[in-house]
């Protein structure tokens, strides 16, 4: 997980890290790539981050701002808590994560003071440091190394160069220590050790074996409100009541965190890192003396952090108010929050409700306020598939409903039948994340790249979607073939073709007209001849076939009737206008068979037999064709 930084003009949120100028714009998107648009980022629970600077800037306080997101929140101070163990609020008592099963670490001290950078063995069990391994001096670095069980210990100097004699082995555990009292003053402050380019101004660091693999664990000592003048998840340039704001979040998830973990007697600790809480977003990013070393800026957050001193958030309904709650942030959303239980599940949390976010929604405020991304197909037709909806093809996707707890529609193939599967805007928002694209769950709009340029604002869309991706037809216009011309009549050859492709007729070897010589479509034609589904245009002769005709809604159904073999009329006579046509009887097959509708909606009791068939109508009636003989 990446680390962010506030000289970066990053700002953090619980689970990702968020770029505060990261482009926002159009996708690119490839030939089988998906487009979803949205807003916001981060998991859109609790606290917007953006909402809460807007709120700042309309001249909100932090306890207004802290009770818009979590709906009935209290704050109080550390001294009203009966549920917390007090051991959450002594000094030195956080064992925060610097670096977690490593077999290697350098630990270099930038800066310090004649006392130096004591290194003491832990060898005897005891915590007295009164005669340290190694004192280190500005410029020099300790190199550790080992298999979580012996340790080797390098003193390298200002040189670059080891320092004779200072190569020495024992058990892994180690403390750290330097005298970090005049750290209270941002400008005073001496000793700074750099451990993977990150600077700690407050110690002592803390190195033990890991309990799950054959390296060790280092961790930095701090008490609480050291341990939020570090805290990097907001720029230090908003608004102080944006800052107390973030600062009162942070301390409440920090206090449940640490409390949780530690136990009554804080001695547990999370294995992953032996430590009490992560310094990444994983839990909440600590970037150490980066933040409270920052100048002004710098200052400003801890004068927010001692302004703020103890505060934490608690409910009346949570445990009586009695611990604070679970206050998950999040850089911001497009427009309002989720429900806890439709992001992460479980139960319904009361000072997690969904509430508006117009801030979120301001792209003068946030400059994700919206955003488009794509997904490739083949990456939902994985996750799909993960979820038990294995198909051949995702072929498109629409709203179901709109956030919060949007709800998603995908469609796709299994052969040739149409399938589909409802889906949570949450999910896909995991999807996304996967793939490395940054989202939130604020999703308003998911669509599939159609085949053609020309067919979005046809009602027919789908179909024409769905017989292309089972290759019955291939364009308007080839070579490119990237339009469909929709409301183009369909010529009797065009026909020909898309019946051969629907129906997965074999060519013939046999000429079955003489007028057909010239088309591009001859292998067809002679193909649905020899199937018996045409016998011409002139009878009886019938050695013509008349490619470049129209076809008539009642020809098509003479047509698809015979290529689908439907003999079932119903009641017979379901239109008005057809009692003239001599394929009266095959419309009503058609349309028993529910392959049309009529031609007059919402009426149906029309088919305008004489019309012409356009394309797009055409694609309809053969997808509804290809459907029902694949079901």
């Amino acid at each position: 997980m990446n680390r962010s930084s506030n000289r970066r003009a990053l700002l953090g949120c619980l689970l990702v890290v968020i770029p505060l100028l990261a482009a926002a714009g159009p996708a690119v998107a490839a030939e089988d790539d998906f487009v979803v648009d949205g807003g916001g980022w981060g998991h859109g629970v609790g606290m917007s981050q953006y909402g809460a600077f807007g709120m700042a800037l309309d001249g909100f306080e932090v306890q207004e701002i802290i009770g818009h997101w979590y709906s009935g929140a209290v704050l109080k101070g550390a001294q009203d808590l009966g549920t917390v163990p007090g051991w959450v609020f002594e000094p030195q008592a956080l064992a925060v994560n610097v670096a977690s099963q490593r077999d290697t670490l350098d630990f270099h001290v930038r800066s310090g003071s004649s006392d130096g950078v004591a290194v003491c063995h832990r060898g005897d069990g005891t915590n007295d440091c009164a005669v340290p391994d190694a004192v280190l001096t500005p410029g020099q670095t300790l190199r550790l190394t080992g298999n979580g069980t012996q340790c080797t210990r390098l003193v390298i100097g200002s040189d670059d160069n080891p320092i004779p004699g200072s190569e020495k082995e024992g058990n892994c555990s180690l403390d750290i220590t330097w005298d970090d009292s005049a750290a209270e003053n941002p400008y005073l402050v001496e000793t700074l050790v750099e451990v993977e380019e990150l600077i700690y101004g407050r110690g002592p660091f803390q190195v033990r074996p890991s309990t799950i693999a054959a390296e060790f664990d280092v961790t930095v000592r701090l008490g609480l409100e050291e341990y939020l003048y570090g805290l990097a998840e907001v720029p230090l340039s908003w608004p102080v009541e944006t800052l107390k704001a973030q600062v009162v979040a942070a301390r409440s998830y920090a206090v449940n965190t640490v409390a949780a973990r530690g136990g009554a007697d804080g001695s547990g600790r999370f294995a992953e890192c032996g430590c009490h809480i992560r310094r990444t977003t994983a839990d909440q990013n600590y970037d150490a003396w980066s933040v409270e070393g920052a100048g002004e800026l710098g200052l400003k957050w801890k004068q927010a952090v001692n302004t703020t001193a103890s505060q934490v958030v608690t409910h009346p309904d949570v445990e009586g108010g009695s611990r604070p709650v679970t206050t998950y942030y999040s850089s911001s959303t497009g427009g309002v929050t989720e429900d806890v239980e439709d992001v992460f599940g479980g139960s319904a949390q009361p000072h997690l409700k969904s509430v508006e976010d117009p801030w979120g929604a301001n792209p003068s405020i946030n400059p994700l306020a919206r955003w488009q991304r794509t997904v490739p197909e083949e990456v939902l037709r994985s996750s799909l598939c993960k979820l038990g909806s294995c198909w051949d093809k995702v072929t498109g996707g629409s709203m179901l409903s709109e956030p919060p707890a949007a709800r998603i529609r995908l469609v796709g193939l299994v052969g040739r039948e149409l399938v589909a599967a409802e889906v949570s805007a949450v999910w896909l928002y995991n999807v996304l994340n996967a793939q490395g694209s940054r989202v939130s769950p604020y999703i308003t709009g998911v669509t599939g790249l159609t085949p053609f340029l020309d067919i979005d604002t046809s009602v027919h869309r789908d179909d024409i979607v769905y017989i292309a991706e089972l290759d019955v037809t291939k364009g308007c216009n080839p070579p490119s073939n990237s339009l469909f011309c929709p409301v183009q009549p369909v010529t009797r050859q065009q026909m020909a073709s898309f019946l051969v492709r629907a129906l997965e007729l074999s060519p013939v070897a046999e000429d079955a007209f003489v007028d057909d010589a010239d088309s591009v479509h001859q292998g067809d034609i002679n193909t649905l001849a020899a199937a018996g589904i045409t016998k011409g245009c002139n009878p009886p002769a019938n050695d013509r076939f008349c490619p470049e005709r129209s076809v008539t809604r009642g020809e098509m159904a003479a047509f698809l009737v015979r290529a689908y073999g439907y003999t079932d009329a119903g009641a017979g006579n379901l239109f008005v206008d057809d009692d003239n046509s001599i394929f009266q009887a095959d419309i009503d097959r058609l349309a028993t068979a529910g392959v049309t509708k009529g031609c007059n909606p919402p009426a149906n009791d029309r088919f305008c037999p004489n019309d012409p068939v356009t394309r797009e109508q055409m694609a309809s009636f053969l997808a509804r064709a290809i459907r029902g003989a694949a079901g």
